[in-house]
């Protein structure tokens, strides 16, 4: 699995072409990738056979008699789309993600560590504003060190 790390501002073409940072494609084998609409108004683009395995560990416990994972599923499903870098390692955003994403003309695009976050400047700068990394921090450690106690 790829890390990813840094925030970067690129320019978006006429075309809905994005540039990926250089450093996010150094193995040079990934081409595919899976881009949807983020829960934070961003889009989230993972390699392929890292989608792959997220979507198949949370498809095997929703059910079609539950309205929440019938309409979790309906959105994931309407908000994805594959994209494959081309040669110059640009994706290009399909129109209704780029809507979806509130993207114009450039974008910010962060590694956040297991995947890849693209996002209107306003909109991350928003985001960053109403977020307290510290208070996140607080709460992720609070749940590992919970999480550990429960199994032994």
């Amino acid at each position: 699995m790829a890390i990813y790390h840094g925030k970067f501002i690129h320019a978006i073409d006429h075309k809905g072409r994005i540039s990926l940072p250089a450093r996010f494609r150094k193995d040079g084998k990934t081409k595919k990738f899976m881009l949807f609409r983020g829960m934070e108004n961003c889009l989230l683009l993972f390699t392929a056979p890292d989608w792959d395995r997220m979507v198949s560990e949370r498809s095997d416990l929703l059910t079609i008699e539950s309205e929440a994972h019938r309409n979790y599923q309906h959105f994931l499903g309407a908000y994805t789309s594959e994209v494959e870098l081309d040669g110059q390692g640009r994706i290009t955003i399909p129109p209704h993600l780029l809507e979806a994403g509130g993207l114009k003309r450039e974008a910010v695009i962060v590694g956040a560590i297991k995947w890849i976050e693209i996002w209107d400047p306003e909109e991350h700068q928003r985001f960053e504003e109403e977020v307290s990394f510290k208070e996140v921090a607080e709460k992720v450690f609070r749940t590992v060190q919970e999480m550990r106690k429960e199994r032994g």
